[in-house]
């Protein structure tokens, strides 16, 4: 068996190493935009509760745009690297080469060597992973933990089958110890992104179903306990249990079957039209502005079930085909940017040395006149 242990963790450490270097190389290229060096949207709000963090301000917003998750992360490693969002940008490009790093192990548990090969190469070079892991958003982190999660239940799940030997000894122990530490996964992955409780419920489903209630009860119970400090805070502060505001009107903007189901609204005249319908309606409390949405969106529904159907079908529709959905942050935007930004670079660089030689053999030519 020594053999083939040592195959497999040559496998992953080829996959991380190709995709850690994919990955600076793309946040070097990104962080030469003057749209990255200034961040503008999620990127700020991101950025901006991080900085207070690190700077020792823990006050909470009455209305969160984001989970706590990702700032919280974000702000360690601006108060290890002394505020620096490249570095920060540097250990977000390790935890994506880990990402990379997992989808090849779990690809060699279930396939061998060569589909752990595959698997982690495709994830290490897929463009849009790329740009999430050096961008500063929660999805890299909530695509690590959210992997993290899987592993460890598909591994959990070997280990009640039967002899199992894993790639790495830090993830032997008894399947509980396991489902344990998934549960924490899926905690922090709802602290990043609140959504990711659906992630968390379909694991907790799967596990009462395939294999007991106590299975279940020991993930849902260590998930509870890491999100409860955040959940109590919020609620002390806003009196609601969501995590991330704008949820409400987050669900009419994907299920409003007078809408397209993607992220469509931008900041503009739209935008405030549809964000100011509950205070004209005399709403201000957020958690009643998200219910406002929620019952707006049934009624919708109800009154349109024919085109709600349709745009159930244009999601999964826009869920399988292999364009990204445009957001308020773009993959294809800031590939464009990033090549033609770069080409400016160069091409910048490079008159800017013609200029110098040209003045540099002017200069010469003067001399050897006054000689």
């Amino acid at each position: 068996m020594a053999v083939p242990e040592r195959g497999s963790t040559a496998v992953c450490a080829s996959v991380f190493l190709v995709a850690l270097a994919v990955r600076l190389i793309a946040a070097r290229e990104l962080w030469q935009l003057p749209l990255v060096r200034t961040p503008k949207l999620d990127f700020a709000e991101y950025l901006s509760w991080a900085r207070r963090l690190a700077a020792g301000d823990f006050s909470w917003p009455v209305v969160s745009q984001h989970g706590p998750g990702y700032p919280l992360f974000l702000a360690a490693w601006l108060a290890i690297g002394s505020g620096s969002p490249p570095f920060a940008i540097a250990v977000q490009a390790v935890v994506g080469a880990l990402t990379a790093t997992l989808v090849a192990a779990i690809a060699r548990d279930s396939f061998g060597d060569g589909a752990a090969l595959a698997a982690g190469l495709v994830y290490a070079l897929y463009a849009p992973a790329i740009y999430v892991d050096v961008a500063l958003l929660s999805e890299g982190l909530l695509l690590f933990l959210l992997t993290l999660a899987l592993l460890l239940l598909g591994r959990a799940e070997n280990l009640w089958r039967g002899p199992f030997r894993p790639v790495s000894a830090a993830l032997k122990g008894p399947p509980h110890f396991v489902i344990a530490s998934a549960g924490v996964a899926l905690g922090c992955a709802i602290l990043v992104r609140p959504t990711a409780v659906v992630v968390a419920f379909a694991c907790a489903m799967w596990l009462l179903v395939q294999r007991s209630r106590n299975a279940a009860a020991i993930l849902v119970v260590t998930c509870a306990v890491v999100i409860a400090p955040a959940v109590a805070k919020n609620w002390s502060v806003s009196r609601t249990l969501s995590l991330q505001g704008y949820g409400g009107l987050n669900v009419y903007i994907g299920n409003s079957p007078q809408q397209s189901g993607r992220p469509t609204f931008r900041l503009g005249g739209a935008w405030d039209a549809l964000n100011a319908e509950p205070s004209r309606a005399g709403i201000t409390d957020p958690a009643a502005q998200d219910r406002y949405y929620l019952r707006k969106t049934l009624s919708e529904i109800r009154r349109q079930p024919i085109a709600y159907l349709r745009l159930l079908a244009a999601k999964l529709v826009w869920l399988v085909q292999a364009e990204e959905i445009r957001d308020s942050h773009s993959f294809y935007f800031f590939a464009d940017r990033g090549r033609s930004g770069l080409d400016r670079n160069r091409s910048a660089e490079s008159l800017a040395l013609q200029r110098r030689r040209h003045r540099h053999r002017s200069a010469s030519l003067s001399g050897e006149r006054i000689v």
